[in-house]
């Protein structure tokens, strides 16, 4: 619940300060028209956030995260060393 309300706090955030400036705005709606959401949906953004449930969010995790089709990946640093 905590780790889901952090999420949600940050989307929500991170979307409203992205539409400060009328250029932003106007950019939203026009793809938000596009991909058939609607103009306004930026107004509804915040609310439909809200409605997500942790079991939602568990749904999706089983749906799209599958740990057998996973990779790992080793980085280390550039600098020739260890070669």
């Amino acid at each position: 619940e905590t780790e889901l309300a952090t999420i949600k706090a940050y989307l929500k955030g991170s979307f409203t300060m992205a539409l400060q400036t009328n250029a932003a705005l106007s950019l939203t709606s026009a793809l938000d028209e596009v991909y058939g959401l609607g103009y306004h949906y930026y107004q509804r953004y915040s609310k439909e956030i809200d409605q997500v449930s942790p079991e939602d969010f568990q749904l999706l995790a089983r749906t799209y995260l599958d740990p057998q089709k996973s990779a790992i990946v080793v980085t280390r640093s550039g600098n020739g060393e260890n070669r």
